[in-house]
């Protein structure tokens, strides 16, 4: 029995891990397992970007499938509950595994409806680190109405704002740049950074918008991440320099920051690009620096937004 409970946590471990697609923070992943606990299927995709692939594959396998691993706990943001408490009604599973879990107070309604009129067991993955990373995005649509947002922006030595442009060569830049562009729902490029619009789309982005930000535009931002959600896209990346990033910030609408210094720019002789933002006005005191890589022409660290949160069950 032991060996059949280590095959199963294990089978979950891989989809975890095989599919947190590195830098992605709004993304489900789900398996189905036989009776033996022998993986049949996994999947996974970006939420809001790619097809949902769960519901299909629920009825190709529901006569076989006796245990769902489901990344993130179901919650209308971001999946058809109907549909997929329909589907569930229509096989025989015996276990439901949920990685990312919502407390009692946030479980979406339909749901939790469905969940007390089941007799197949449901478990909670303790300290699921990787399920929690990968499902920010729809812990934040389900609760906050808002994405998951990142912001990629550029500063100088001495703080001064300075443009991606001039390291948009390098190699390193490039190609985190890319994954970051494929794992989020929607791209924006600010009117900061109004020298990227044609590198980003050469990069391969199709989801590219504009966006104005700055602190009379703060409520029709919002209005604009709720209208993502709308969609299911739990994930959106916002192109802007230093003026606008401290804005969204002093908003609390910034959970991750891919920051890049830039050395031997112009904007170093110069303050007409603008000048130094005081230290004071950037408050980094609940942020976490995740990791800081070297680039030709400068550096880039990326920080995440170390707010705790008493809203899921697995670590954030």
């Amino acid at each position: 029995m032991l060996g059949v409970q280590l095959n199963l946590e294990n089978g979950i471990l891989q989809v975890i891990n095989d599919k947190s697609c590195g830098l992605g923070r709004a993304i489900l992943a789900w398996a189905l397992f036989d009776k033996n606990n022998t993986l049949l299927v996994k999947d996974s995709y970006i939420l809001g970007k790619q097809k949902e692939t769960l519901l299909k594959a629920l009825d190709s396998y529901g006569a076989v499938a006796q245990t769902l691993f489901i990344s993130v706990e179901p919650a209308a943001s971001f999946i058809d509950v109907q549909k997929l408490t329909a589907v569930l009604d229509s096989i025989q599973l015996q276990k439901i595994v949920i990685g990312c879990g919502f407390s009692a107070v946030h479980q979406c309604n339909q749901w939790s409806a469905w969940l007390a009129k089941q007799t197949c067991s449901v478990e909670y993955l303790e300290q699921s680190t990787v399920s929690a990373r990968i499902s920010r995005g729809a812990v934040q649509a389900h609760i906050l109405n808002r994405p998951w947002v990142t912001c990629v922006s550029a500063a100088n030595l001495n703080g001064g704002r300075a443009g991606l442009a001039q390291i948009e060569t390098d190699i390193g830049f490039k190609s985190y740049l890319k994954q970051l562009l494929t794992v989020n729902a929607a791209v924006w490029c600010s009117t900061g950074a109004a020298d990227l619009p044609t590198f980003i789309e050469s990069m391969g982005s199709t989801a590219l918008g504009d966006v104005e930000i700055h602190a009379g535009e703060i409520k029709n931002l919002q209005h604009r991440f709720s209208q993502l959600v709308k969609t299911s896209a739990c994930s959106v990346c916002i192109f802007c320099d230093m003026t606008e990033l401290n804005c969204l910030m002093q908003a609390g609408l910034v959970d991750e920051i891919v920051h890049h210094v830039v050395s031997g720019c112009p904007s170093e002789q110069s303050l007409e690009i603008g000048e130094p933002l005081k230290s004071g006005e950037l408050d980094f005191s609940n942020w976490k620096l995740v990791s800081s890589a070297p680039l030709g022409n400068g550096s880039r660290v990326v920080l995440i937004n170390n707010t705790s949160d008493s809203t899921v069950t697995g670590a954030m």
